[in-house]
């Protein structure tokens, strides 16, 4: 996929002040998560340290192994009424790109009034999910988002816990955990990425596809029975989810 290119001249100044003040913020949190839950290393579990026997058991059976996760694969849609301006989606709302769309899209309660960013069209309140994505550009996010993240004055360079996932910043990357972000270094992504979330043992990690390697899995998150969608952001990218999911 190529990146998209509209009016990149337009957001120069604004992407750089803005990149520079993440790559402080960044930098200060790298490390500060020392002791909370799952330390990943070369695609391998080094310590788990927040779940319970149980938990922790199921959890390595499962993201231990990319191919078992596939059983899981669900059919992921981008929602056309989640969308912020500078989204372009394709028809069969499987891929999108950074860009000024043809049309101005309606208001509505359930769209994202300022950021590149969407859901997906379906959310989960239990269960087991995987999906694929292929993402290309400078600034992108790959996760989920709570039924209840803000939609309106929302901005994807400012933390919202209602987001749970990779974040790129250009030459950076950091897991949206909590209370601070966690870097996450460039070379264990590429650009084919898998989704696993456990809904009801709240376990949500990420897998390179191409070298078969888990990327980072989250420490175990409570959703208190509210919904989770699939969330992206594309400002001057774009991403492209898997034909059946």
């Amino acid at each position: 996929m190529e990146t998209a290119d509209y009016s990149a001249s337009r957001s120069k100044g604004s992407l750089g002040s803005i990149f520079s003040a993440l790559r402080r913020e960044t930098s200060s949190q790298t490390g500060n998560w020392a002791g909370y839950g799952k330390l990943v290393q070369g695609g391998k579990v080094q310590a788990v340290m927040a779940f319970p026997p149980e938990v922790k058991q199921r959890t390595e059976d499962y993201i231990s192994n990319l191919q078992a996760l596939k059983q899981f694969k669900v059919d992921v849609t981008l929602d056309p009424d989640t969308t912020g301006p500078e989204v372009i989606l394709s028809e069969d709302l499987k891929s999108a790109r950074w860009g000024k769309p043809s049309r101005e899209m309606p208001d509505c309660p359930e769209r994202f009034d300022s950021g590149p960013c969407m859901l997906g069209r379906e959310g989960f309140i239990s269960g087991r999910h995987y999906w694929e994505v292929e993402v290309d550009g400078r600034f992108w996010t790959v996760g989920i988002a709570r039924e209840s993240v803000r939609r309106k004055g929302h901005s994807i360079f400012i933390r919202d816990l209602g987001i749970l996932g990779l974040r790129k910043y250009e030459i950076l990357c950091v897991a949206l955990t909590s209370p601070s972000n966690t870097f996450v270094p460039l070379e264990k992504i590429s650009k084919e990425i898998g989704v696993y979330l456990d809904y009801d043992l709240g376990q949500l990690s990420f897998y390179d596809l191409k070298n078969e390697k888990l990327i980072f899995a989250f420490p175990q998150v409570s959703f208190n029975g509210e919904k989770v969608f699939p969330y992206f952001s594309i400002l001057l990218s774009q991403i492209k989810l898997s034909p059946n999911g």
